[in-house]
């Protein structure tokens, strides 16, 4: 029994190793074919420097800077060409610092303008990098507490479509 497996198995093997095909048509002739090749790249690439903290000074402004670069420092922005990034002030920020209840306002300049509640900042085009020093004033009243005032800005970072 087991020879007349063995003799089946190795005739099915036999029989399935080459099969014969023809072709309905021969061409010989040069052919010429197109392949679109596309590439896409969704990833966007850009480093937004905020300064962290902002000293303000009884007797003269301060200068920091908003930076908007690529991947790293001195690279430029990689987004769609059709965009750009933005950088500016939450509407709700008030330019204040407070101490126990009394506050102190300031102001934040772009170059001879005050930036107000929601202005824009700096903003950056693709395959660039931009940046903008800010100036914050002295506050405009003197303190009634020795002791530190703080307060908050916020901003807002957005990929906005060119107009």
């Amino acid at each position: 029994m087991k020879k007349a497996i063995s003799i089946l198995a190795a005739g099915a093997l036999a029989a399935s190793l080459s099969v014969t095909a023809f072709a309905s048509e021969y061409t010989s002739a040069p052919q010429d074919a197109n392949t679109n090749v596309y590439y896409q790249d969704n990833v966007q690439r850009y480093t937004v420097f905020i300064p962290a903290e902002v000293t303000l000074n009884k007797t003269e402004n301060v200068t920091d800077t908003v930076k908007i670069y690529g991947e790293e420092e001195g690279k430029n922005v990689f987004i769609a060409s059709d965009e750009k990034v933005v950088v500016s002030v939450s509407d709700d920020t008030s330019f204040t610092v407070a101490h126990e209840g009394d506050t102190l306002a300031y102001d934040m300049k772009k170059g001879d303008a005050v930036v107000a509640a929601g202005g824009e900042i700096v903003s950056c085009l693709s395959n660039a990098k931009n940046e903008q020093e800010l100036t914050f004033t002295s506050p405009k009243t003197d303190a009634i507490y020795s002791d530190q005032y703080t307060g908050n800005i916020t901003f807002n970072i957005a990929i906005e479509n060119l107009e």
